[in-house]
């Protein structure tokens, strides 16, 4: 555990992006949107293989995960990745000559020109980029690391063919869903593609909506390597959006303290910067969020309206007032009284606040894959992810400020209100807690710790502990049981068998839900 601490020191003061899921992009070390971007879907990629594989085969994946999380605390974002492939295929049950044969070319992704793209155009251009943006990987499989160092930079114009195919499908939403069977299959297939070179993806008959890329490369052994590639979304017609978008920014530059305006002005100007090339290092809803961003833009269209007719049950609103203001993402189920939004019907709430380097997206993209977001809407819970300034130390708005700001629109339940929390945002949750014993019924600490200011009313609120066996947040999470102990709380302490602090979220989920489920039950509340 020793040789952890020096990682866990640095947690108090790293500002990069958590495997692909901050909004704010930092040049540290050369990383670019789109690195942090397949990290995400890499991590995302294991976590999914993972919740089955069975323990054995899980335990042998954790010293590759140490070690993708070592080299993103240390900014060695394609090292991370590469660990990060390589836990993904121990999960996978991928033997070790295939992974050694696959490694190589897992360092590849699939780079697209624009992810907005208007129903009229022809084709859709895009690349094969190396994750470290700067080596080259040549055809050669006896080149040397050393020698492939000396091959050009960013540009890549002398990259040599890779020996084999990339082929790419087209895959709509509807077709996704089941719902458009018979939609044609579109594919395309490129024989030794060069890294670096744009390729065109002939595109006929497109309609508005969303689309996912399923990309492999097949080597002339036959052994195939998945790439991953960002979303797309066809929009009819583009222009049109991007003209009433600037519009709408050119007439409103000045904030209020308003969380309609400041939830339209999130949506507007993520959008604008995307439509003129800007990378993201997640595949936002974008489908959703042109949706969402044309009703706030309709005075007649309230807030309640919004999120009673929309396709999709995530949101992201820029909460604002007179007290300040907070981002948060929101998972809000489907009402079930059928009286269109106006019934007396309310849901739990989950806050779920993410670690350091982080963002609100970290448990609807990441951690266990986004399984909170499943166990919540099996549940009939709302999700409340804020995002966190980890320089400021603090939310914008506390607790009870988001539930007294979301009550206005949102049918939350006050009287079920639980806080979960990973690493930094553990820490956060207990501070939170502490403040607003009254406003929280259940508390869920993982891979981390924070300091507990005594009260009475602390003593009524039930705690759950988790940090796994191999977590360097153990210590903390341990900490913080004894000093809950002292304060005469009630504590539920759990360790996870061969866990490292990345996991620690999936690992405990399940325990941690139960938990919070139990809490609600306990005080007589009513609970699904």
């Amino acid at each position: 555990m020793e040789k952890y601490r020096p990682l866990a020191r640095l947690l108090g003061f790293v500002v990069v992006s958590c495997f692909g899921v901050i909004d704010h992009p930092i040049g540290a070390h050369g990383q670019t949107a789109e690195q942090r971007n397949q990290l995400g879907k890499r991590l995302r990629r294991f976590e999914e293989s993972w919740q089955f594989a069975s323990p054995e085969v899980r335990a042998l994946s954790t010293p590759s995960m140490e070690k993708a999380v070592a080299c993103f605390f240390s900014l060695q974002i394609p090292q991370a990745a590469r660990y990060l492939d390589e836990a993904w295929m121990i999960v996978a049950g991928i033997g070790d000559e295939e992974r050694r044969q696959r490694q190589e070319w897992n360092a590849h992704f699939i780079d697209v020109e624009r992810v907005w793209l208007d129903s009229t155009e022809s084709a859709l251009r895009l690349r094969i980029l190396p994750m470290d943006g700067q080596t080259v990987i040549a055809s050669d499989p006896t080149q040397t690391e050393n020698q492939a160092e000396d091959k050009p930079g960013p540009e890549l114009a002398k990259s040599k063919p890779l020996d084999g195919n990339l082929t790419l499908e087209w895959i709509s939403e509807k077709r996704r869903e089941g719902t458009s069977e018979n939609e044609p299959r579109r594919r395309h297939t490129w024989s030794n593609p060069t890294v670096g070179e744009w390729l065109e993806l002939p595109l006929l008959d497109t309609h508005e909506g969303a689309v996912t890329l399923d990309c492999f490369f097949e080597r002339p052994d036959g052994l195939r390597i998945p790439w991953l590639a960002e979303s797309i979304v066809i929009v009819d017609p583009l222009g049109a959006l991007e003209t009433r978008i600037s519009d709408w920014l050119d007439q409103n530059r000045r904030n209020k303290p308003d969380t309609r305006f400041m939830s339209t002005k999130f949506y507007a100007k993520e959008i604008a910067q995307a439509l003129k090339g800007k990378e993201n290092e997640i595949d936002p809803p974008w489908h959703s969020w042109k949706e969402h961003l044309l009703q706030l833009m309709n005075p007649d269209i309230s807030l309640p309206s919004l999120i009673e007719n929309s396709t999709s049950r995530q949101f992201w609103f820029h909460l604002a007032n007179d007290e300040g203001n907070q981002v948060v993402r929101m998972f809000i189920p489907t009402r079930t009284d059928g009286d269109g939004g106006n019934g007396t019907e309310t849901f739990p709430v989950v806050f779920a606040l993410h670690g350091a380097g982080g963002s609100e997206n970290m448990f609807f993209e990441t951690y266990g894959a986004g399984r909170l977001i499943e166990l919540a809407d099996e549940k009939h819970w709302i999700v409340v992810a804020p995002r966190q300034n980890i320089l400021a130390g603090k939310l914008g708005l506390n607790v009870t400020q988001i539930l007294d700001e979301l009550s206005n629109f949102v049918p939350v339940d006050r009287n079920q209100v639980a806080i979960l929390g990973h690493s930094m945002g553990a820490a956060q949750t207990i501070a939170q807690t502490c403040s607003h014993p009254d406003a929280i019924q259940a508390v869920v600490a993982m891979g981390g710790g924070g300091r507990v200011a005594r009260s009475e009313a602390l003593t009524k609120v039930p705690f759950f502990v988790a940090a796994g066996t191999r977590d360097f947040g153990r210590p903390g999470a341990m900490a913080l049981t004894e000093q809950l102990r002292q304060a005469k709380c009630e504590v539920v302490y759990r360790d996870y068998e061969n866990v490292e602090h990345m996991v620690i979220v999936q690992a405990a989920l399940d325990d941690a839900t139960d938990f919070i489920e139990k809490a609600f039950a306990s005080r007589g509340l009513r609970s699904r």
